[in-house]
């Protein structure tokens, strides 16, 4: 399950090093993640949207697994209590002592008046290919569709990160850096959609509405084809337990000449993140 945020990544790259660590008996992981700020594939609505999110893995000695998610926007008023819902099922595949790959599909639950950029399409197929050296270097591929809008949408995530041992405070602990960077392409009929959705007033009261609207309707660009949408940079500062991980991430996004007409054309978001395995 890679497809709501590039937040929801960390969590399931922390939930991987879990089973990595211990991969002969099932095993359920908890996650709690606070974002300031929700992004789509380095890309960001109008409105700022902090949000929590929940999370539980539970994952099978032969590498099937199967998630759910729980997420609640911050500064929105009224309505549930949970913001959108995901759940998830994938398959790890380990093709050599380097290479892995993974095979996903999910489905979200999002309200009608959801804000969230990928609120228009609720399903995700992804497949990925991993290589770990020196570095570990990924291609993920995700096919997005569904909802009420009858959009599809296709990214492509290039990905290298390594990982750096910091030291530990006692003999069963470990801190670590895991700096990482992504280049993503796709297509972006997404954020058409959020913009027809927009236009209509549909994602009811966000407080406070953080930067105006404006120039968009003009743009002639078509969403279909596929350009370079935006590169991103991650800071992961982790505590590792043999059974916990407590995480703080910094996240900088640049978009890309050919994405989307944007308000900010660089963005930062902070995640605080919490990792249980039973």
């Amino acid at each position: 399950m890679k497809y709501l945020y590039l937040s929801i990544l960390l969590c399931i790259a922390s939930i991987k090093c879990f089973g990595q660590a211990d991969s002969s008996k099932t095993t359920l992981t908890l996650a709690a993640i606070y974002s300031t700020n929700a992004n789509y594939y380095g890309q960001v609505s109008e409105e700022k949207l902090p949000y929590l999110l929940t999370n539980a893995t539970l994952r099978l000695p032969f590498g099937l697994y199967f998630s759910g998610s729980a997420y609640r926007l911050l500064n929105t008023t009224g309505g549930s209590v949970v913001s959108a819902g995901e759940l998830g099922t994938g398959l790890d595949i380990t093709m050599s002592k380097s290479v892995t790959s993974t095979i996903s599909f999910s489905h979200a639950f999002f309200p009608t008046n959801s804000p969230m950029l990928k609120a228009g399409n609720n399903n995700s197929l992804s497949a990925s290919l991993n290589y770990a050296w020196w570095l570990t270097t990924a291609l993920n591929a995700d096919y997005i569709f569904g909802g009420d809008s009858n959009s599809k949408d296709v990214f492509v995530t290039f990905s290298t990160s390594k990982q750096i041992g910091l030291g530990s405070i006692t003999q069963s602990d470990q801190i670590t850096l895991s700096p990482a960077i992504d280049v993503i392409g796709g297509t972006q009929q997404f954020y058409e959609t959020y913009m027809t959705k927009k236009e209509k007033g549909l994602f009811g009261k966000i407080i406070p509405p953080i930067i105006p609207s404006g120039g968009d309707k003009t743009t002639t660009r078509s969403y279909t084809d596929f350009n370079l949408m935006s590169y991103n940079l991650k800071l992961p500062l982790a505590y590792n337990r043999s059974n916990y991980v407590i995480e703080a991430a910094f996240q900088q996004s640049v978009l890309a000449e050919n994405a989307k007409p944007s308000f900010e054309h660089s963005s930062s978001f902070f995640n605080m993140s919490f990792y249980y395995q039973f």
